[in-house]
């Protein structure tokens, strides 16, 4: 008999990339959404169920969840999101509220193990605590308490797996490209204008892999950072020249100072109409400017996830921006 997964968030970007690898190691797989998705956007083999989960009573959830024996959380919103002030209420009930109401009706339906997918903003509130991270910004306050209260759900037959996730890269049928702004800048612009520092990334791939293999392997629950590489933007940035086909361009690192500035700026726009981002624009600089590399090797010790280039998926999110 087929292992039955529900995936909610199965139409978006990274679980669109879930539903296909838990498909192709034969689960049974159910995708539960708000709308009705775009022909041919899932395999034919995918259960698709149109519910909004907000508006079921627990008793009518955990009906529809019955039966499942894993599940993945592939919700919430993530940092580009800009709420009316205050935004940690906007950020902390998709984030927080959503997903430990997902999990509660989860376990008490009988699924053996689940996955929530994070943020590697997460783990660095860890790593750094001397940064204060979730204290400064919104969004980072509630993807840390979406670990700690998820796990605080997990128990004897209830295993919780947390995937804190970095810069992605990769393509999905129909889905805006986050980088495409961006890629599009570095790739027309005789100079480029940039940070110093660097970021943890990886594939969408890679991601859908971690999420198969935390249900296959992962024996306790944790918090786990997913990557492959750490790259800096200078690399990065002469990468996707590369992919675009372009020669070297001069990078010139913008200081600091003005970063600060600009941010400053910023954050006076978004005051005046009354928005607020979920991570706050000067203090967001530091981290920015830095290398925030992700050390911990858990998600190959533990995940099977080797290292290894971002190279293709980077050059497939660069041919399809540019395409």
């Amino acid at each position: 008999m087929k292992k039955k997964l529900l995936v909610l968030g199965a139409g978006g970007f990274i679980g669109y990339h879930i539903t296909r690898e838990f498909l192709k190691n034969d689960y049974e797989v159910t995708a539960l959404e708000l709308y009705e998705p775009k022909k041919d956007f899932f395999d034919d083999k995918v259960n698709v169920v149109i519910k909004d989960l907000s508006k079921l009573s627990d008793k009518e959830a955990i009906k529809l969840i019955k039966g499942n024996d894993y599940a993945v959380f592939a919700g919430g919103i993530d940092d580009r999101a800009l709420p009316k002030k205050p935004s940690y209420e906007v950020f902390y009930n998709a984030n927080v509220k959503f997903p430990v109401r997902f999990l509660t009706l989860c376990k008490k339906a009988g699924v053996k193990k689940a996955v929530i997918l994070n943020s590697y903003f997460s783990y660095f509130d860890r790593a750094m605590p001397e940064m204060k991270l979730a204290i400064t910004h919104p969004y980072i306050r509630s993807r840390v308490e979406q670990r700690q209260a998820c796990l605080a759900l997990a128990g004897k037959n209830f295993n919780v797996t947390i995937l804190e996730l970095p810069y992605i890269f990769g393509t999905a049928p129909g889905k805006k490209i986050l980088w495409e702004g961006l890629i599009k800048y570095i790739n027309s612009a005789p100079v480029i204008f940039f940070t110093s520092g660097g970021t943890a990334m990886v594939s969408v791939e890679s991601v859908a892999k971690a999420a198969y293999n935390a249900i296959k392997y992962s024996e306790k629950s944790l918090a786990i950072p997913v990557y492959t590489e750490n790259v800096t933007w200078n690399d990065w940035i002469n990468r996707i020249l590369k992919f675009s086909g372009k020669n070297s361009k001069m990078i010139i690192v913008v200081p600091k100072l003005l970063a600060r500035i600009g941010a400053f700026f910023m954050k006076i726009s978004h005051s005046i109409k009354g928005l607020e981002s979920g991570l706050e624009p000067i203090s967001y600089i530091d981290f920015q400017y830095m290398n925030s590399f992700v050390t911990d090797d858990s998600c190959e010790s533990i995940l099977k996830i080797k290292k290894e280039s971002i190279n293709d998926s980077l050059k497939e999110t660069v041919e399809r921006c540019l395409k």
